[in-house]
């Protein structure tokens, strides 16, 4: 879910559609609004997140439906088919792309036959710019972010081949870097502290993480470090230091130094993890249902607190934390905890 101004926007599958809910500080309905189709093939269940800007929500529905609503009401203003009209394949697993938005423009990285990313006037709808996709990428499920990098505000996101960085006002093309593994699934966002990029890139045995620098506005691969899974989470980098899961051989939560890849710390896991970070805390959501506070140390992480929401492989709604609570989502119930400091 996110949270603004105390209400809680959630999507989730009623029936045959997708809907987007409101609700209140107590989990009461406001309002709901569909969104086309409910995803149910593999994996069935709602996809991307919603995000919010003056007064207006927007949530990208599995089968690329686009939708801006009234923040307040639910009312839809305006819907662009994505697939359709940007030519995108993703219907392996449905689209998962959280879209970014900043100023006028609502960023989608669509990675399609007709576009890389496309800029859309986030009052209309209608297209400010498009990307063309020059390399013959394809759609990944990895959502972009916004980053003021090497000068330039840019836009920056994976394919399946590639990572990106296009200019937020023209769409320009700035850069491309190829994945460590090519061809594979990347469903977390890349993450981007200290003037680098850090890529999160799975494989079948062990994903990696890797960092790059910029050398007059070209990419350069400082390190890579096994770090990183395939459907939880990202990575967190906080005060030079990487975190992280590892997922599959090696499986347990890390630290890394941001500058040089080198481990700090590790804790073994039964599962790959999501992670978050607030007051001083890191919180690892482990995709069998159990989340853990955890303390980072200079050499170690030592375990705070621990909770279990249920016994499955697949708690993979990543945790989400407002005003001293945390917001825990699996499968069809949305569970919230008072956190503040007592």
């Amino acid at each position: 879910p996110i949270i603004v101004d105390g209400v809680i926007y959630i999507t989730g599958n009623i029936g045959k559609e997708l809907m987007v809910f409101a609700l209140d500080s107590k989990g009461e309905v406001k309002w709901k609004q569909p969104n086309g189709r409910a995803w149910t093939r593999a994996f069935p269940g709602s996809r991307a997140s919603c995000n919010y800007s003056d007064g207006k929500l927007y949530n990208v529905g599995a089968f690329g439906r686009l939708l801006c609503m009234n923040a307040k009401s639910g009312e839809p203003i305006w819907s662009v088919k994505l697939v359709e009209k940007y030519k995108c394949r993703g219907e392996a697993w449905g689209l998962h792309d959280v879209v970014v938005i900043d100023d006028d423009a609502v960023y989608v990285a669509i990675t399609g036959a007709e576009a890389l990313v496309v800029a859309l006037d986030k009052k209309t709808g209608k297209e400010i710019w498009r990307t063309k996709n020059t390399t013959d990428d394809y759609y990944t499920y990895s959502s972009p972010i916004l980053a003021d990098l090497d000068g330039r505000k840019q836009v920056i996101c994976c394919g399946g081949m590639n990572t990106y960085g296009v200019d937020a006002k023209t769409g320009k093309l700035l850069w491309v870097f190829p994945h460590v593994y090519k061809g594979r699934m990347i469903a977390t966002m890349p993450t981007c502290a200290d003037g680098a990029v850090f890529v999160t890139n799975c494989h079948p045995n062990e994903g990696v993480t890797y960092r790059l620098d910029f050398k007059k506005g070209k990419p350069v691969k400082t390190w890579r470090a096994d770090l990183g899974g395939d459907a939880s989470g990202g990575i967190v980098v906080r005060k030079g230091v990487v975190y992280g899961s590892r997922h599959r051989y090696k499986k347990s939560f890390v630290s890394l130094n941001a500058k040089t890849g080198k481990l700090i710390a590790h804790k073994k896991i039964p599962k790959e993890a999501a992670v978050i970070y607030a007051d001083s805390r890191l919180y690892c959501q482990e995709s069998i249902g159990t989340i853990s506070l955890l303390e980072a140390r200079k050499d170690a992480f030592v375990v705070r607190g621990k909770l279990t929401i249920a016994k499955t492989k697949q708690f993979w709604a990543h945790p989400v934390i407002a005003d001293g609570k945390l917001y825990l989502r699996y499968d069809k119930t949305l569970y919230c905890y008072d956190i503040k400091k007592k």
